[in-house]
């Protein structure tokens, strides 16, 4: 028995040519993927259509009139479609890159969190240097600041004075979390005894 997609004049034919297929059926499909395209409008079109789909919603019958819409019942449907899909597709583009990064930040701190009993001793001996200020200046060495840069505690600034050493600040939340918890006093006992 053939696949859908190897019988010839299947919609789900991957190589038609215009020529195969159904007529109506292409006809319905192409219809379907111009919708979908213009679902895809940018925001200040999105915010046009709110604004102005909002503005009908909301505008009395005469002033309606003034502007030559006809009664109120045959386009209401339309107009609240239009302001809720505006609406939702405006809501859907602020929310979902500020979510997927906030996902990713916590992802990335639980894993240092996670990381931060195995640390080597000249990993813990660079992060006790962030207790007094939140930069340091860091000659490159094993590649230990990289590896901190890596897992999270620590960001590159910049350059330094001399060509072998970097700047790098602490995360705001390692800092607050080893003020809290004590660890720059723990780490510094440990790196003493």
């Amino acid at each position: 028995m053939r696949r859908p997609d190897q019988l010839e004049g299947s919609w789900v034919d991957r190589d038609a040519s215009p020529g195969r297929g159904h007529p109506n059926r292409r006809r319905t499909l192409d219809l379907l993927k111009t919708f979908l395209d213009a679902l895809r409008l940018t925001t200040e079109r999105l915010v046009a259509v709110l604004l102005g789909s909002g503005l009908l919603l909301v505008a009395g019958d005469s002033v309606l009139g003034l502007l030559g819409f006809p009664p109120w019942d045959t386009w209401r449907l339309w107009a609240g479609l239009a302001f809720l899909i505006s609406a939702a597709s405006l809501v859907a583009n602020g929310v979902v890159p500020v979510v997927t990064r906030s996902m990713a930040w916590r992802e990335r701190r639980r894993r240092a969190l996670k990381a931060f009993p195995n640390l080597s001793r000249e990993e813990k001996e660079i992060l006790v240097r962030f207790e007094g200020q939140r930069t340091q200046q860091i000659r490159a060495g094993k590649g230990t600041e990289v590896e901190l840069e890596r897992l999270g505690f620590v960001r590159r600034i910049g350059p330094g004075p001399h060509t072998d050493v970097e700047v790098y600040a602490i995360e705001d939340w390692a800092w607050e979390h080893m003020k809290k918890q004590g660890e720059f006093v723990k780490l510094a006992e440990e790196l003493e005894g």
